[in-house]
């Protein structure tokens, strides 16, 4: 056998054993290939991850209680957000600003801080139990409960003020932002739907149903918006809705099997199984292997492809451009992994 030959068989084989060893870390491979990466294994937990651009934020638990740490990607810096000994926990990110719930006066407040003056400032700080904030640009929004409902709110960072955006008589809960509009979950029909609120018309709307059979006696859940793509869980058949605002077209994403989870115990009303879209992409949990894994699905090609499928769990996805985040707890506590999505993404074939 030649020398060249011999070089090339043993790059043949390299590149098997390669494949092969990213295979079997679970990371679906295209063409191109992808790359997981660790974010931070602190032993204790880290959870809730959300990103923007190069930085990953998290609530983490290594002080005792839940702070809010950061990790910039291209640097590969971890720092510290928030040092208060109560919990500050549910951090989103837009830009510079990140906000997050603050419990330091015995009740949920939310808060904000800038990442470049390193200065925290208060958003809202009445009573309730305020939860679940996200932002979009200068707008906040979040789950409020100080009508008795859980009703949904916002606030101008710019203008500093206060505004009402849904204050039914029944729980509005969860809200997502993407430039003006905000879409949440709704309980006012007492199934619960998806909600929306033009911030600059101040019109309200319903986001179609998703079940054109039996169309009562389910709930949809966890609606997550990017651009005029809005998309949702619905849980009696566990399917990935998405809704496009500008042609009003309706379609079925996926089926996430949660019910095959091993964990499996209302888990559609649960934050970490809202599924998360930016651009063309939507990623979700999905249990068809018998616990949580992360698959994704391209609007543009129809073509869905699996991410992530460890043994062990994966949940609350997040994604910026081509970078997918996620809690995982493969080390026996919660640690922050994540991905760069190298397309063509490998399609995954339809499984019941």
């Amino acid at each position: 056998m030649s020398v060249k030959v011999r070089t090339v068989l043993i790059v043949l084989f390299a590149m098997v054993v390669f494949h092969s060893v990213l295979a079997v870390r679970g990371v679906a491979l295209s063409d191109e290939g992808v790359t997981e990466f660790c974010i931070t294994t602190d032993p204790h937990d880290q959870k809730s991850p959300a990103i923007y651009e190069d930085v990953v934020v998290w609530q983490d638990k290594r002080n005792g209680n839940w702070d809010i740490y950061g990790y910039n990607l291209k640097t590969q810096t971890e720092f510290q957000i928030t040092q208060n000994p109560e919990d500050q926990k549910n951090p989103a990110i837009y830009s510079n600003i990140v906000v997050y719930e603050d419990h330091r006066n015995d009740t949920n407040a939310i808060y904000g801080y800038n990442l470049l003056t390193h200065k925290e400032f208060p958003i809202s700080i009445g009573s309730g139990i305020k939860s679940l904030p996200q932002i979009y640009e200068d707008m906040v929004v979040w789950t409020d409960p100080r009508n008795e409902d859980f009703n949904i709110y916002g606030y101008n960072l710019k203008t500093k003020e206060e505004f009402q955006i849904a204050t039914g008589s029944d729980y509005q809960m969860k809200p997502a932002i993407y430039s003006d509009i905000v879409v949440w979950e709704d309980d006012r029909h007492d199934n619960t739907r998806i909600y929306g609120y033009n911030l600059s018309t101040g019109e309200e709307f319903r986001i179609p149903t998703g079940r054109y059979f039996f169309p009562f006696g389910y709930e949809e859940y966890n609606t997550a918006i990017h651009s005029n793509i809005v998309v949702w869980t619905e849980d009696f058949f566990l399917n990935i809705y998405g809704y496009n605002l500008s042609t009003q077209e309706i379609y079925r994403i996926a089926t996430a099997r949660t019910r095959k989870c091993a964990h499996y115990a209302n888990i559609p009303f649960f934050d970490f199984h809202r599924p998360a879209i930016y651009g063309d992409i939507v990623i979700w949990t999905d249990c068809r292997n018998g616990n949580e894994d992360i698959y994704g699905y391209n609007l543009l090609t129809d073509e869905e492809f699996q991410i992530i499928t460890h043994e062990s769990r994966q949940l609350s996805p997040a994604l910026y451009e081509n970078t997918v985040i996620w809690e995982d707890n493969r080390n026996g506590s919660w640690d922050i992994y994540g991905v760069e999505l190298i397309p063509p993404f490998e399609p995954v074939q339809s499984q019941s």
